[in-house]
């Protein structure tokens, strides 16, 4: 160390302060020339990086097969953890639901002329449910929308289903299956429809097992269905006569026979019905005329949509009157509580009958 005397003053002080300096930069010196000769640093100029890409590096070559490691899952320590979810509510305005525009109708969609609509809602009044299912099925198939027909038959199908009573089952079953056409979407139709169906079937096999049965000879398959109050020969009389024949699994055909039986022949041309003051035509047309018998005629016929309305009212009636317009008088009879009774079993009959083959096949417009 070096000392610096009171009496070497200011420039004594100077020259000391000098050689410290000069000191320590050379034992600095001597530690950087002491550092390992390997050491490398990045120089003050920019340097270039060369991309990993450009380095030719030669694959890895596996010296053995790799088997992959299973590890089966460890247990539960505590219990999992909770996740808290924080509602967060919206400063905005609220959301308003607007409303969705209804698709305009398609113009190059078919749709019913005012002639087709005229026909469909005749069916739907005369309650032709079966020939009403399969205009709506037919009218269907050929791309006219459900919403039009919809709105044409709904209605009037609706108010005329309502409009019958309870034990018209079958009648008000027909008419739920159009309504179940129209709206397919409409879950009350199709369990109505259901509903129907059970009680329609029970109903049948009940009437089917009171009536006679008889198999036609001449036909074979061909079955004919009467009424126990029918007689079993033509000779008796009675003025009208129903029975129905059927083939397996196929639409019922309803018959109608009416006989005049007296001590002489009148040459029947027609009979009307009168009941609760009201006359309507039953059959229309000459009658046949045994040659052997002097006062039997009678006529058979398949029956129409019209008569089997007029039998329906007659079986309903308190009270009917036949008048047989004869050439040249008229003869009128009176029609009996049992016969009247048989006219509602058959025409029941016949309705669960229809309304439980397969339906019709769409009738094309």
């Amino acid at each position: 160390m070096f000392e610096i005397g009171a009496g070497v003053g200011l420039v004594g002080a100077v020259g000391a302060s000098a050689a410290i300096y000069a000191s320590v930069h050379v034992a600095r010196r001597s530690k950087a020339a002491r550092r390992k000769a390997d050491a490398g640093f990045l120089p003050d100029e920019p340097i270039e990086i060369l991309p990993a890409q450009v380095a030719m590096l030669q694959p890895l070559v596996l010296e053995g097969a790799v088997r992959p490691f299973h590890a089966e899952p460890g247990p539960i320590l505590g219990a999992p953890p909770t996740v808290k979810v924080r509602k967060v509510v919206s400063t905005g305005k609220p959301r308003t639901v607007r409303p969705v525009a209804a698709l305009a109708p398609d113009p190059a969609a078919p749709h019913l002329s005012d002639d087709q609509k005229a026909e469909l809602l005749s069916l739907i009044g005369t309650m032709q449910w079966d020939r009403a299912l399969a205009v709506v099925q037919g009218h269907a198939s050929r791309g006219c929308p459900l919403a039009s027909l919809a709105a044409v038959a709904e209605s009037p199908t609706l108010e005329r289903v309502r409009a019958l009573p309870e034990k018209d089952g079958p009648l008000s079953l027909g008419g739920y299956r159009v309504l179940a056409a129209l709206v397919p979407g409409n879950a009350g139709y199709a369990e109505k429809v259901a509903q129907k169906e059970g009680a329609a079937a029970g109903r049948r096999d009940t009437l089917l097992a009171a009536l006679t049965r008889d198999e036609d000879r001449f036909d074979p398959g061909t079955v004919w269905y009467n009424h126990p109050y029918n007689p079993r020969f033509d000779d008796v009389r009675l003025p009208i006569w129903l029975y129905i024949g059927c083939k397996a699994n196929g639409q019922p055909w309803f018959r109608l026979r009416t006989n005049w039986l007296g001590d002489m022949r009148i040459s029947v041309q027609g009979i009307e019905a009168i009941y609760d003051g009201m006359t309507e035509t039953l059959t229309s047309g000459a009658y046949k005329i045994d040659a052997d018998a002097l006062g039997w005629e009678w006529r058979d016929e398949q029956v129409d949509v019209y008569q089997i309305e007029v039998l329906r009212s007659l079986a309903s009636a308190r009270e009917v009157r036949l008048r047989y317009k004869g050439d040249p008088y008229f003869v009128e009879v009176e029609l009996t509580a049992e016969e009247q009774q048989a006219i509602a079993d058959m025409i029941e009959l016949y309705d669960l009958m229809r309304a439980s083959v397969p339906e019709h096949e769409p009738i094309a417009a």
